[in-house]
């Protein structure tokens, strides 16, 4: 099987084209690199866009929810203090009503600092399996 050679207009043989050399080669591929991580970067914040405009409506209604809490609490303390006040006083009342406050959210303390404990120290193990995996290396 023979191929044609390329010929110019006067019938000439072309000569072979060129080969990009190694800089040029480097250059499109640092180009090319270039073009797929900002697309990446792209692709990222726009899926980041899109789901916080997904969470946008349920959070306002968790913030809503918690403010009303915060007013039904205050009630709660009010009735309690004052259902209180008829068997003890109203000043005695309001103190205990405090004091169970106060030990409830020592309670809760305690417990979330547990539990931050307990997290943190997770989260050293794995920086040590990943820092231990890459001696390895």
């Amino acid at each position: 099987m023979r191929t044609e050679e390329a010929r110019d207009r006067a019938g000439r043989p072309l000569p072979p084209p060129k080969e990009p050399d190694l800089g040029a080669l480097v250059d499109r591929a640092k180009l090319d690199a270039k073009r797929y991580v900002d697309a990446e970067i792209a692709f990222l914040k726009a899926e980041a866009e899109a789901r916080a405009e997904l969470v946008k409506k349920p959070a306002a209604m968790l913030g809503a929810a918690g403010v009303i809490a915060w007013f039904a609490l205050f009630a709660l303390t009010m009735a309690f203090g004052f259902a209180l006040a008829g068997l003890i006083g109203l000043p005695l009342a309001f103190l205990a009503v405090t004091v169970i406050y106060v030990i409830a959210a020592a309670v809760l303390a305690k417990t979330g600092q547990k539990g931050m404990k307990a997290a943190g120290e997770m989260q050293a193990d794995r920086v040590r399996e990943r820092d231990a995996g890459r001696s390895l290396l």
